[in-house]
């Protein structure tokens, strides 16, 4: 699973370069980046559960990154800036996905998280904690494009009989 990571995500057609390419890496040493690769990254099962995961490691107040391990094992700046390029080039990967992957992505956070599955989908469409998700950094047309492929994969879900009608 690193070795998807260790390739550039691809440009997007909205917003040109790609997270690699704003310089945000000048500042990550390598053995960082491959760190918060394998320690935080490496287990989960698809791109959305990481982006979700990497929001909820993100501080609303500051903006800043913590991780309880990777950012007391060295220089925390260094540690953020490796989370804050992992979720720049996972949301980047996500913008590149094809609408059934955003389904089948949400279908395995929803089993990943082990809650019921109508519920999971009646919150995220009530509550959209998913918009808190993107990187700070997101372009308001990659995150309406985001949010709509959600909001469009949970409707699926829903009339395929996943979620309340």
């Amino acid at each position: 699973m690193i070795h998807e990571m260790d390739a550039n995500p691809p440009a997007n057609f909205a917003t040109g370069p790609t997270p690699t390419d704003t310089g945000l890496n000048l500042w990550v040493p390598d053995t960082m980046l491959r760190r918060v690769r394998e320690l935080v990254l490496e287990d989960l099962p698809n791109d959305l559960i990481k982006l979700v995961y990497l929001a909820s490691l993100r501080d609303c107040n500051t903006g800043q990154y913590f991780h309880p391990k990777t950012s007391q094992e060295g220089d925390s700046v260094s540690a953020s800036h490796a989370l804050q390029l992992c979720h720049e080039e996972i949301f980047a990967r996500l913008l590149a996905t094809p609408l059934e992957d955003y389904v089948a992505q949400l279908t395995g956070y929803i089993s990943y998280t082990h809650a019921d599955k109508a519920q999971v989908i009646e919150t995220w469409k009530s509550l959209p904690a998913y918009r808190a998700t993107i990187p700070l950094e997101a372009s308001a047309v990659d995150a309406e494009f985001f949010f709509a492929s959600v909001e469009t994969a949970l409707v699926i879900l829903e009339v395929r009989g996943l979620g309340k009608p």
